[in-house]
């Protein structure tokens, strides 16, 4: 008996991904109207395809004709997740929460070693590198890479996240820094603290005033450690002369 629609999705199960003939885009089940109306085609072996989408079993996709083949659920998976990067530009990691990035590209190439990142996307001044698991962890090859050439890279683990939904996969892609593992990570260059700076004077003068207001008094040394942790110790006045030692890691 298929599971019903209450119940986690493990990848494999059943086919959850697919094509849209339309737009070219890996879809979701649930993102689809139901039958042959979905428009879309297995990506493995390219055959028309209809959502399963009842009352009670989980929903589906399933081939029109009598196929064999079962899909290719964990390639679908890592090229879902790497659309789902690229049609973003928040996503939460460890150590740093929520960073903002953008011009995300995926599969190119980074140099003349034939390297590929899942993703590159422009961090302020620098590139950020996203790989994504599903199977396989990063190669030895580009883990030295990224660390011998200090390039900011992150690895996403989805190996044993809940596929039932769009938006389970979309949660723990963009949201959960738990199953995020950052594989090299250099602190921003000054022209990014200078670029950064507004906001965290602005954050910072804004807690101040909270704590003063509420009877306290704060001195915020560092606005960005008072921004990202909120934690403020305290006894003066906010300076922006006096932040040339600003650690931005």
């Amino acid at each position: 008996m298929k599971p019903n629609n209450d119940t986690p999705i493990a990848l494999n199960e059943v086919m959850k991904f697919a094509k849209d003939k339309a737009t070219d885009n890996i879809v979701h089940v649930e993102e689809v109207v139901r039958g042959k109306k979905c428009n879309c085609v297995c990506l493995k072996c390219n055959e028309n395809l209809i959502a399963k989408k009842g009352q009670i079993y989980t929903h589906f996709f399933a081939h029109e004709s009598n196929s064999d083949c079962q899909g290719s659920q964990e390639t679908d998976l890592h090229k879902y997740a790497k659309q789902v990067i690229v049609d973003n530009t928040q996503i939460t990691i460890p150590q740093h929460g929520i960073i903002t990035y953008s011009n995300p590209i995926a599969e190119k190439k980074l140099d003349e070693n034939n390297l590929k990142p899942d993703v590159i996307a422009d961090y302020l001044t620098q590139e950020l590198l996203f790989e994504v698991l599903v199977t396989s962890p990063v190669s030895d090859k580009k883990e030295k890479d990224y660390q011998e050439n200090e390039r900011k890279s992150i690895e996403i683990d989805l190996r044993k996240i809940d596929v039932s939904t769009p938006e389970t996969i979309k949660e723990a892609i963009l949201n959960d820094p738990l199953n995020k593992r950052i594989i090299f990570w250099t602190p921003l260059l000054k022209e990014d603290v200078k670029e950064d700076n507004s906001i965290l004077w602005a954050v910072g003068l804004f807690i101040v005033g909270l704590i003063t207001f509420g009877g306290g008094r704060v001195e915020v040394t560092n606005p960005r450690q008072c921004c990202e942790k909120a934690v403020c110790k305290c006894s003066g006045a906010i300076s922006p002369e006096s932040n040339d030692d600003i650690d931005c890691t």
